[in-house]
């Protein structure tokens, strides 16, 4: 079942914590992690690489790097107004493009628990050359963001040569219910990584990664798998405290 793919991190002062909390549960069940290459594209607003990798003194990864990642700071007197959650999902777009030399790249987020051992992806999956392999989700929210993305696309040079989905919003509606993905754990092909962030080289059209990837990958008409992640022994949790419970159990377990 090997697959050569790289898998790629994104850490700030938060997520650093939660990346110390659910490595252990990485390493034990998912070994393909430990046996390819691991990016961790950290905040440098937070700080330089010396003091990243003190930070991360703990991940015992045997092939591991940092990229900083400073994305928008050096266009700063042009873009304003970024969130801290728009500058660190902006990084899932660009930094693998310059650093990923495998085929595919792993985006896994750093509240992802892993609860058991056992296969977590299936070659057949990739034999189609999909531009992305991730898990199904019924929604954008807000549902405003697929109107922008359909405008952008019309516009676009590249692009607008493809038709439109033909999706559109209701008025003041909170989510638009569609056929989508979730990226907490998804696998993104690098040449389709690469041409989506040059669609838009300076800023996203809208601030989240997985829904512009899946997007772009949709009216360009490239295949996109959709497995449910968490029938593979994989557990995204938000709430602190119970991802740490999750953990304490996945590590007692066998």
């Amino acid at each position: 079942m090997s697959l050569e793919f790289t898998t790629v991190v994104g850490c700030d002062a938060r997520y650093c914590e939660q990346f110390a909390m659910v490595w252990p549960t990485w390493r034990r069940y998912k070994p393909e992690i430990l046996a390819s290459p691991l990016l961790v594209v950290c905040d440098a607003a937070a700080g330089g690489e010396s003091w990243w990798r003190r930070r991360l003194d703990w991940l015992d990864h045997p092939d591991w790097r940092v990229v900083l990642w400073e994305w928008p700071g050096r266009q700063a007197d042009r873009l304003d107004g970024w969130s801290q959650r728009e500058r660190m999902l902006s990084a899932f777009v660009y930094a693998p493009c310059e650093h990923v030399q495998t085929r595919y790249w792993l985006k896994l987020d750093t509240d992802t628990v892993a609860t058991a051992p056992g296969a977590w992806f299936d070659r057949e999956w990739f034999a189609g050359s999909p531009a992305l392999v991730s898990s199904p989700w019924p929604y954008t929210k807000p549902g405003v963001w697929i109107d922008r993305l359909e405008e952008w696309g019309d516009r676009h040079p590249q692009l607008g040569a493809f038709a439109s989905l033909g999706l559109r919003s209701s008025p003041g509606a909170e989510t638009f219910r569609h056929a989508r993905i979730a990226s907490w754990l998804c696998f993104v092909r690098r040449d389709f990584g690469r041409l989506a962030a040059s669609y838009a080289p300076e800023r996203l059209p809208v601030p989240s990664q997985d829904t512009y990837h899946w997007y772009v990958a949709s009216r360009r008409g490239e295949a996109i798998v959709r497995r449910r992640m968490k029938e593979y022994g994989w557990m995204p949790i938000r709430n602190d405290r119970r991802r740490r419970q999750l953990v304490q159990e996945a590590m007692r377990a066998g």
